[in-house]
């Protein structure tokens, strides 16, 4: 997927998942400590946040990172845990792997 289908996708999910949580952009702002002005900018395509940016963002619409990634390739994104757990990751209880009962 070109680098521009990735930002369009990305400002897409910020914005929809800011709609989700019942917030406008002044209240986001006030509530992850992002400028409003930057969230618009996000969000219309005119700047990409960091990764720093986007846990703040992340934690005060109430989502993950991931929820706010584009899929890949027009692929979903597995969840999280779902990915830590194929790859025997932190994701997964002793248990799970087979070492404790």
């Amino acid at each position: 997927m070109p680098d521009r289908e990735l930002v369009d996708g990305l400002a897409a999910k910020l914005k929809a998942a800011r709609d989700a949580a019942g917030l406008s952009q002044q209240d986001a702002g006030e509530k992850s400590g992002v400028h409003h002005v930057s969230i618009a900018r996000f969000e219309t395509d005119k700047r990409v946040p960091t990764l720093a940016i986007l846990y703040k963002l992340a934690a005060a619409y109430g989502v993950t990172v991931c929820d706010l990634l584009p899929p890949a390739d027009g692929e979903s994104l597995p969840g999280a845990g779902e990915t830590a757990a194929r790859a025997g990751g932190a994701g997964t209880t002793a248990k799970k792997r087979g070492k404790g009962k």
